[in-house]
């Protein structure tokens, strides 16, 4: 298992409360989608989980009335502000070379539209993706977008 990435989970970790008396330290959506962009990388066959969950923040990474679709994403269509942020967001996490392999190879196995990992995560997305054409490659060129803008 590579540790790739792992470094953000630390530096990122941000405070919760998890009950009245306790808090917690946790990794951030976009550094999630990070580790899990690696894990499925390192182990394809095993972690097709990891693809189910980037789909849906990939979908509904920021909700329907959040502020930042018309500040951050206003250029974006409605449907791909949330993909757009996440990739915004994760662009502003990467410190370092390996991360931003990290991302591209994740991106170039499953970008292509004919490729059987594009199809299974196509697959494995959002129910309403099904009655949508391109719906996982749309999100990815507004990921792309958003990772774009962050440098």
């Amino acid at each position: 298992m590579t540790l790739a990435a792992m470094d953000l989970a630390f530096a990122n970790a941000e405070l919760r409360q998890a009950t009245p008396e306790h808090e917690v330290l946790v990794a951030s959506p976009a550094v999630i989608v990070i580790l899990k962009m690696v894990s499925y990388c390192d182990r394809p066959s095993e972690r097709e989980r990891d693809l189910e969950d980037i789909t849906h923040l990939l979908d509904a990474y920021v909700d329907e009335d959040c502020e930042r679709r018309w500040e951050d994403a206003a250029e974006c269509e409605f449907d791909l502000a949330p993909a757009f942020l996440l990739g915004l967001d994760v662009g502003h996490k990467l410190t370092a070379p390996t991360h931003h392999t990290v991302i591209d190879s994740f991106l170039e196995r499953i970008g292509n539209d004919d490729s059987p990992q594009h199809a299974l995560m196509s697959r494995r997305g959002p129910k309403h993706w099904q009655s949508e054409s391109h719906a996982l490659s749309r999100r990815l060129e507004a990921f792309r977008a958003g990772l774009a803008a962050a440098t």
